[in-house]
Formats: structure tokens, sequence, C-alpha cells
């Protein structure tokens, strides 16, 4: 059974700016998003349980009335609030031990690690692993800012309100 996230941008006075801006499913964004942090960078995500006053009527409804239980996990952020959480927390960047080819990989290629463990295994040889910052430009959170910064009337007292559904 999959999730689905419905994402929209809602002005402080209650209008929808954009709707459905999210198309995918990306679980591990999901329970970041809820404050299940599975990603340490999203340990202190601002964001609130429930709808913003003024949500327009179609989101409220579905908040209000949802009798069979399809519409889950009700939360918003404001848009400044997740800009300053983003530039501080930086999602789209991690770190980790790389082999010296997979550096390689990354630095000339472009091409991401499979995987950026945090410690060494202790059967590898550690004079062929480098401790590497690695910028991840498909992460959730960073198209998001992306996806303000392309739209003129996004501001910062507006809202990202978001929901599941299944």
């Amino acid at each position: 059974m999959g999730k689905d996230i419905h994402m929209y941008i809602v002005s402080k006075d209650g209008t929808i700016k954009y709707e459905d801006i999210f198309d995918g499913r990306d679980y591990e964004w999901f329970a970041n998003l809820t404050g299940h942090c599975v990603d340490d960078s999203y340990r202190h995500f601002p964001y609130r349980v429930g709808i913003p006053e003024n949500t327009p009527s179609e989101i409220k409804k579905l908040y209000d009335d949802d009798s069979d239980g399809s519409y889950f996990d009700f939360c918003y952020v404001n848009v400044g609030d997740f800009y300053d959480w983003y530039e501080e927390a930086r999602p789209d960047i991690r770190a980790g031990w790389l082999t010296t080819y997979e550096k390689w990989l990354y630095e000339r290629k472009h091409i991401l690690p499979e995987q950026l463990p945090h410690e060494l295994d202790p059967e590898c040889n550690p004079v062929d692993y480098h401790f590497t910052e690695v910028e991840f430009p498909y992460e959730p959170s960073r198209w998001l800012v992306e996806f303000f910064d392309n739209q003129v009337d996004i501001g910062i007292d507006d809202y990202v309100v978001y929901y599941f559904d299944w």
C-alpha cells in the first residue's frame, strides 16, 4: 500500500496559490516532514500538526470529515521558517566515507555514491577511505526551495500545507 502526498502553497489569507505541487512518493521525506526524523537534518524541522488558520475550504473539509481514514498526517510549515531551517540544516548535503574510487567518481564524473557510511567497517583498508561531503541535488527539500525560488508570488508569510492518503 502506498502513500501519496498532497502539497499546497496557501497564502496567509487562505487562498490556494499552488496545489498538488509534489508528484511522486518518497517515504523517507514523508517521515521527515511529519516529525519521524529518518534523516538527522530534519531533527528541528519547523512543521506544525494540523492546518493553519484560514485554510481553504476544500482542505478544511478533508481535515474535518475524514470518516474513512483515507487522509492523514495533516501538517503545515511557514515558507519563511522553511527557508530558515533549510539554510541551517542543508539536508541536501551529507558526509561519510568513500573509497578513493568512489570519491573520484563523485568529484570528477558527478556520480553520486550509492551508500555513504558514517563509520568504517573494521575489515576495510582505512588508507583507501576518505571522509567526504556530498551534495545530493535531488533531495526533495532542495527541490521545494527551488520551487519557491522559481515562483514570483510565493512569500515568506505563505504556508506549505500537506497531508497524505492511501
